[in-house]
């Protein structure tokens, strides 16, 4: 039987050599739809049409090619819904069932999380004074706010209100806080004790 250059199914004396193969096929179809983005953009994906343009004839080329585009929209897709950007979805030709096995697989390896990591900052409901404090929204003491909107103060009515108007009023505080150096080290220290005191 002829081996596929889109194989990713190794045998153990094989396996070098087929990841090689996979890859440099996996990396080709990358380059297909780049090149064709913004046709695929406006018209979708037809995967006869993919598999006709790689001149894929095997048949386990070209059912590496459907899986590889059904994983590669149902990233898409799910994606554009996470960031609120329905209209950068794909359409497509490919069954319903192989773009809900790959969106239920996306979703089950962390997917979501990596998409919302994807927002602006404006659109996550950042805590935009501890930014502005600490420099960045990743860092440990940020985090561990968005964690104490989220768990504790989002749990009561008071702490609703007090999110609605810290998020009325801090974007125009923090942007007047940016070259404060003086008070930027005076709220780290009140935020630092306050985060202290919570995690005790």
């Amino acid at each position: 039987m002829k081996k596929s250059k889109f194989d990713s199914k190794e045998s153990a004396g094989e396996r070098e050599l087929n990841e090689a193969r996979s890859e440099n096929y996996s990396a080709e179809i990358d380059s297909y739809v780049k090149q064709n983005f913004e046709y695929i953009q406006r018209n979708g994906i037809d995967y006869n049409k993919v598999i006709k343009d790689l001149e894929a004839t095997e048949d386990i080329d070209k059912e590496f090619i459907i899986n590889f585009l059904a994983e590669a929209i149902a990233t898409r897709n799910e994606t554009t819904k996470i960031i609120n950007k329905p209209e950068k979805a794909w359409k497509h030709n490919l069954s319903d069932d192989l773009i809900e096995y790959y969106t239920k697989k996306w979703h089950e390896e962390g997917g979501p999380e990596w998409a919302r990591s994807m927002q602006p900052q404006s659109e996550k409901s950042g805590c935009f004074i501890a930014t502005v404090v600490y420099g960045s929204p990743n860092s440990p003491e940020v985090r561990f706010l968005r964690r104490y909107r989220d768990d504790t103060l989002s749990k009561s009515m008071f702490g609703r209100f007090f999110i609605k108007k810290y998020y009325t009023y801090s974007p125009n505080i923090a942007n007047c806080l940016k070259p404060l150096s003086f008070i930027k080290i005076l709220l780290k220290m009140i935020i630092n004790t306050f985060i202290k005191i919570k995690k005790n």
